[in-house]
């Protein structure tokens, strides 16, 4: 009996000092914590020329040395990517990527910046790092299926290349 009564009071004790992400709700409410305390971050900015044309820039934000918000740039000749990673107890709980597509190159005198359309796109993880929805470029609400496996994998490594491309540069 004392047994069981150890093992419950642990996993009561783990409970209670981490959080659990279960809905998207729980994601957007710290989301909103992240961005009210995201000025006190400590910020450390690496040059990321591997992912454009024109170059790109990743900043990280730390919060007491735990990550908190990674938050790239990029720039390129017909375009432009913003994307955001937000994070929980260690682990992503919300990206946001706005992706710029400009109605000519930079260069060409037809360019106009007011003719850039925009897209963005929207993850959500809960506690246990897995995909349980996904916002697409058009707006529709993904749940289930092959394309939130795909958007899983696929954002998932670019969140790994954005650690990787941390611990490379110190």
């Amino acid at each position: 009996m004392k047994k069981y009564f150890l093992i419950a009071m642990c996993f009561l004790f783990t409970l209670s000092y981490s959080k659990q992400f279960l809905t998207v709700e729980d994601v957007r409410a710290e989301y909103e914590l992240i961005q009210k305390d995201m000025p006190k971050y400590e910020k450390v900015t690496v040059t990321d020329d591997n992912n454009s044309t024109e170059g790109g820039t990743v900043v990280y934000h730390y919060e007491n040395k735990r990550l908190k918000v990674i938050v790239g740039d990029y720039f390129g000749e017909t375009g432009k990517l913003h994307e955001e990673v937000y994070f929980g107890d260690n682990y992503p709980i919300f990206v946001y990527k706005e992706r710029s597509e400009y109605n000519a190159h930079i260069a060409d005198k037809k360019f106009n910046e007011k003719k850039t359309k925009v897209y963005q796109e929207r993850y959500y993880f809960d506690s246990n790092k897995n995909l349980i929805r996904y916002i697409d470029e058009k707006g529709k609400i993904i749940v289930s299926g092959d394309k939130l496996q795909d958007k899983s994998i696929e954002v998932k490594n670019e969140i790994i290349r954005l650690l990787k491309l941390r611990s490379t540069k110190k």
